[in-house]
Order: C-alpha cells, then sequence, then structure tokens
C-alpha cells in the first residue's frame, strides 16, 4: 500500500513540476539575487507581481514599509543613531559597553535587516558598495565611525548618484582614518609644530578601486597629482567631523588623466575631480562589473556589464538605473549562471533564517554571527582597502565548509533560536521529497538534491519514525541546491 501511494505522490510532484517547476527556479533565482533567499512574504510578492515586478518594486525601497523593523532596532541598538562625537564619549575605552559595542551593535543590526527586511535589494547593495569603499572596525577611530560612515555615507546613496556617495566617503572620518588622508598635506606645512607631507594611500586606492581601475592606465605621477588635490582634507581637532585645513592644501596648479585643474582652488580641487571620476568612462565600466558579477556570475556576461555602464554614463552616474539595467538585461532574466555561485556567510545565515521558522530571533543573530566569523566574514572587520571578495572561490575552503555544515546541522536541529520541527513520517523518496517541500517551500529542491536524497533514504531504517527532520533539513540546507545559487 505505501509503495503505491508513493508511487502515486510522485506522479503527482512529476505533474506539478511540469507546470510550475521551472517557474519556481526562476523565481528562487531572483530572490537570492536580489536579496537573501526567499521568505513567505517575497514569494508571494514576487507571485503576486511576477519578476519583472517584483524588480520595479525593489528597485524603489522608500516605498517599502519597514518602520517597525526599524522601530525594533532602535530600541535594541541605540548606537545605530549616535552621532560620531556622542559614539566616542559613551563607548569610549574603560567604559562598559566599550568601543567594541558599535560595531557589534552595526553587525547585529546587518543580520536582522537581512533576514526580516523587506528591503531586501537595497540590503544587498549596502553590503556591495560598503565592500567598494571598505573601511575596517579594527583601524583605530573606524571602531566608533564605522556605524555613522554605513548609516549615513553608504546606506543613502546606494541607489542615488555615484558621485555623492563618493564625496561622502572621501569627506567621512572613517575613510579619513583608514586611508590616513588625515595626514596628507603640502610639502613643508606644519602641523602642531610637526611637519607633514603627502600620503598617498587614498589617492592610490580612489584610482585602483573605487573609481577608473588598473585599465585606465593612470600612473604614478598620476597618483601623486590626486593626493596633492586632496591635501588639507583632514578631521576637525575634536576627531568627530570632517574639516578642510586651506593652508594645508597645495593650490598649485594640477593634472590627472587628462584633467587640468587650476590653481588657487582650494577644496573645489578635490570637488572637480570627483565629480571627474565618478563620471569617468573607465568609472562607469568599473560599476558595471562589479554590479554584474554580484547579480549574475564572477565572469559576468559582457552584453550586460555594457548595458549597464552605459546607462550609468547617460544618467551621469544613477546608481539606480545602473542597477536597473543589471536585473533586466536579457541574461539576468534568462537565470544567467544559476547555480554557479556560492553563498557568501552573511548570505547564507540569512537565508536560512529566512527559510525556517524562528523561535528567537536574538538567539538565532547571535550564533549565526559567531559561525560567520568562523566561516570567515567577521562583519566591518575586512581589513583590505577591497572589503570581502564577492568571487565564490573565496568562499570554499574546506573548514569553512565544515563550519556550514554545523550551522545546518545545528538549525535543522531546532537549535540556535529555531523552531524545532517533529519527525517525518516519510517511509519512501518520493514522500520525503513533497514533505520537505511542503515545510522548506523556499528551498528549491534541484536535481542534484534529489539524487542525495535517493542515496540517503535507503540507509534510514525501515521504521518511519526514524527519518528525522534533522537529517533530511541538514541535506538540504548542506546541499548543492541551497548552498550555491
Amino acid at each position: 500500500m505505501r509503495t503505491a501511494v508513493a508511487a502515486v505522490l510522485a506522479l503527482s510532484f512529476v505533474l506539478l513540476a511540469c507546470d510550475n517547476y521551472e517557474l519556481r527556479l526562476r523565481e528562487a533565482y531572483v530572490l537570492d539575487r536580489v536579496g537573501f533567499g526567499g521568505d513567505a512574504e517575497s514569494a508571494a510578492r514576487i507571485r503576486a507581481l511576477g519578476i519583472r515586478g517584483y524588480l520595479e518594486e525593489q528597485l524603489h525601497p522608500e516605498r517599502l514599509d519597514d518602520a517597525e523593523l526599524e522601530r525594533n532596532l532602535a530600541a535594541r541598538f541605540p548606537s545605530l543613531s549616535l552621532s560620531l562625537a556622542t559614539l566616542r564619549a559613551r563607548y569610549a575605552p574603560g567604559r562598559t559597553p566599550g568601543p567594541a559595542r558599535p560595531r557589534a551593535e552595526l553587525a547585529r543590526a546587518r543580520l536582522w535587516r537581512a533576514i526580516h527586511g523587506r528591503r531586501q535589494l537595497e540590503e544587498v547593495l549596502v553590503g556591495l558598495w560598503f565592500d567598494h569603499f571598505n573601511v575596517s572596525a579594527r583601524a583605530g577611530d573606524v571602531r566608533w565611525s564605522v556605524v555613522p560612515f554605513e548609516r549615513d555615507a553608504i546606506r543613502p546613496h546606494v541607489l542615488g548618484r555615484f558621485e555623492d556617495m563618493m564625496l561622502a566617503v572621501a569627506s567621512h572620518p572613517a575613510m579619513l582614518v583608514f586611508l590616513d588622508n588625515q595626514h596628507n598635506f603640502r610639502e613643508g606645512f606644519r602641523l602642531n609644530g610637526i611637519r607633514q607631507g603627502l600620503n598617498e594611500n587614498f589617492a592610490r586606492e580612489l584610482l585602483e578601486l573605487h573609481t577608473v581601475g588598473v585599465d585606465a592606465g593612470y600612473t604614478a605621477e598620476d597618483v601623486r597629482e590626486v593626493a596633492r588635490v586632496f591635501t588639507g582634507w583632514t578631521l576637525n581637532e575634536s576627531r568627530t567631523g570632517f574639516r578642510f585645513l586651506a593652508e594645508g592644501h597645495d593650490d598649485g596648479p594640477k593634472h590627472v588623466l587628462g584633467l587640468s585643474i587650476p590653481a588657487g582652488g582650494g577644496i573645489s580641487d578635490g570637488l572637480l575631480l570627483i565629480r571627474y571620476l565618478a563620471n569617468h568612462p573607465h568609472t562607469a565600466l568599473q560599476v558595471a562589473t562589479r554590479l554584474c558579477r554580484h547579480f549574475l556570475a564572477d565572469d559576468p556576461p559582457p552584453d550586460c556589464v555594457l548595458a549597464a555602464a552605459t546607462r550609468f554614463l547617460e544618467t551621469r552616474g544613477d546608481l539606480r538605473e545602473a542597477t536597473r539595467a543589471v536585473l533586466f538585461c536579457d541574461s539576468f532574466l534568462a537565470g544567467f549562471g544559476r547555480g554557479e555561485r556560492m553563498k557568501r556567510p552573511l548570505h547564507y545565515v540569512a537565508s536560512i533564517g529566512r527559510a525556517l521558522p524562528l523561535e528567537s530571533n536574538s538567539t538565532y543573530v547571535e550564533a549565526a554571527l559567531a559561525s560567520m566569523a568562523r566561516m570567515g566574514e567577521e562583519l566591518y572587520f575586512a581589513a583590505a582597502p577591497s572589503g570581502y571578495p564577492d568571487t565564490s572561490d573565496a568562499w570554499t575552503g574546506e573548514g569553512a565548509f565544515i563550519e556550514r555544515l554545523n550551522f545546518a546541522h545545528f538549525a535543522a536541529n531546532g537549535r540556535n533560536g529555531v523552531r524545532p520541527q517533529p519527525r517525518i513520517d516519510a517511509p519512501s523518496e518520493p514522500m520525503l521529497e513533497l514533505e520537505l517541500q511542503r515545510r522548506l517551500p523556499f528551498a528549491v529542491l534541484g536535481e542534484a538534491m534529489r539524487s542525495l536524497l535517493r542515496r540517503h533514504v535507503p540507509t534510514i531504517p525501515a521504521s518511519p519514525t526514524t527519518l528525522t527532520a534533522t537529517e533530511s533539513a541538514t541535506l538540504v540546507f548542506a546541499g548543492p541546491d541551497f548552498m550555491v545559487y
């Protein structure tokens, strides 16, 4: 009898799959690329609006109501809204809580938004552009300023103008400290009796990472000229804000990548160069490649890159339009690179948190952040100016993979804040597959996963009570259809 029932159920599943499976795969691809995987609300939205409608909705996060989530975060993590001056005073060394607290609260809020936020695309873009303009909270004063850096310099601009984000970044205390422009002055200038000089760190990364990239053909002399442009861009005396120290600025003429800057410009030298670099064709190509690499593949299709770069230039650096060009290109809508990108640790733990019912959000977030650190992604601690890597090969190490398996097991076992699941009464692979799809509707079971289940089920003793949700759900979360996207 069980065999007959299993056969009927298996046939029903096949018939259902013929109608819906490919569409479900496309929806899962979109939910994983523009967000952190599916949950009940996002799945309902994408089915109600269609893929194009859902993408357009996500491109306008200001229309999505996350006020309740933000009130919750503000109550739990008070440092998120504080000024840099208040952060330095309230979380000073020797006080409890100390200077580690702001970064810790910011990391918790990032994961909380990834799991529960409606503005999924915005949160993905915050991570992408933070890495692009990375600062490390391990670096001195950045342990305080990382909070207003993300809040004021990155988050408001991810779907705005690239030029505005560049200016906010270049003048922010976090970047001035991290890339040493606080110490960049004209040769021979004396500050507090100490002789100063050029510091090229920010200038070098501005050209190599933030804007035109190495293929633009800039030279060491260009780097030096950029450093001269930003002389005098430093911190105020309390180290809580930007100031332009005119007497420390090199006011001579400058030449950078074909741009001539006349003498006597003062702070406008930097504003002029930021505008020039933000709208440079090589910057458009860099921005487009970064977006396409994240949303499509490590080696993105050239037509998509070209479309995004063209739109970026047409709109003078409108990141909403450049992102729209990526998400509505034929390659993305066709699911280019599906199943080829390894989820970064943040994406992985957030997608499990969205797929499973949680009993304790706080417990889950604490366990997930600790596990992420062991996987290699400790939020806001990336040491390199390029941030954490956005390519799959960076996240495939053996130790990190074992940690993923452990996290999947604990989550499936109803630990670390996840609601425990009852045992599955499913003595055959087709029945198990149907039950898993019912319980984990946002974890699409592909052929690779089904093959794994076929190998797994025969090893379970015949008694139906021995096949638990733990064993089967662990396989799903640690399997190829969930680990990659």
